[in-house]
């Protein structure tokens, strides 16, 4: 468990770093809120594990 330590992950930077990606994996679930496909989400949500190890 992260608990207090889970506020000094660098996502941010992590996302500024990969935008192409971090876009691609965003369009992936669709361009309107209420039309949203969250079967398609886990490229995305997967991007934040990702930055727990990231080092730039």
């Amino acid at each position: 468990m992260l608990g207090e330590t889970a506020r000094y992950i660098q996502s941010e930077k992590h996302y500024y770093h990969h935008v192409n990606e971090y876009y691609k994996n965003l369009n992936r679930l669709g361009m309107i809120y209420e039309k949203l496909d969250y079967a398609n989400a886990d490229k995305f949500l997967q991007m934040l594990p990702n930055a727990i190890n990231y080092k730039g």
